[in-house]
């Protein structure tokens, strides 16, 4: 996460209206400064803070040291692009389908990569799994592959799979994507305590 953020990227993540951000700002709610242009930016320590102090939920993918990543694949070049791509995240990686099962059943995952490529864990399997443990609406399921065809896509869509990159990962389209995501993640938004 960046250092400064500014109200429309907080709006955005946090499902809030930029009016009321810089409402609060201007009120001196939550700290920002100005930059030449005028535009606000918010300290990201302020703004945890700020949702701390108004008893508001902290999201998930807010809070360092409690985002996690599961990577279903071999160490390839791949996954050292996810690595270096995802440094925020604690990555864990498998290639056994009953370690795959554990650690989904066990952790909160917010982003999974299956490597499509890979013959030891079908992404149907992985699906079914990630539904049986109910963690659909908190998971972002992901595929690699080397090809990508419609009927790939669609029967992926179908799984609960947001999206799938074609190999070699580029960090640009990386970063996109990853940016959309957590834009689109909040659906609830979260209210500011009456007192204030």
């Amino acid at each position: 996460m960046k250092e400064f953020l500014s109200t429309f990227e907080i709006a955005k993540l946090l499902n809030f209206s930029p009016y009321t951000l810089r409402l609060w700002t201007e009120r001196g709610i939550l700290p920002c400064y100005r930059t030449p242009g005028g535009h606000r930016r918010i300290k990201y320590s302020d703004l945890i803070e700020f949702l701390k102090k108004n008893r508001m939920p902290l999201p998930s993918f807010l809070e360092k040291g409690k985002r996690k990543l599961l990577y279903i694949g071999k160490v390839n070049s791949d996954y050292q692009r996810i690595k270096k791509f995802c440094k925020d995240f604690q990555i864990h990686r498998t290639e056994s389908p009953l370690e795959c099962g554990y650690l989904i059943a066990k952790e909160k995952f917010e982003l999974i990569f299956l490597d499509f490529d890979q013959k030891r864990i079908d992404f149907k399997e992985l699906g079914k799994l990630v539904k049986a443990y109910g963690k659909v609406d908190e998971t972002i399921m992901l595929g690699i592959s080397r090809e990508i065809y419609p009927e790939l896509v669609i029967r992926a869509e179908k799984l609960n799979f947001y999206d799938v990159f074609v190999k070699p990962i580029s960090e640009e389209e990386f970063k996109k994507k990853i940016l959309n995501l957590f834009f689109k993640k909040r659906e609830k938004p979260y209210r500011l305590r009456r007192s204030l």
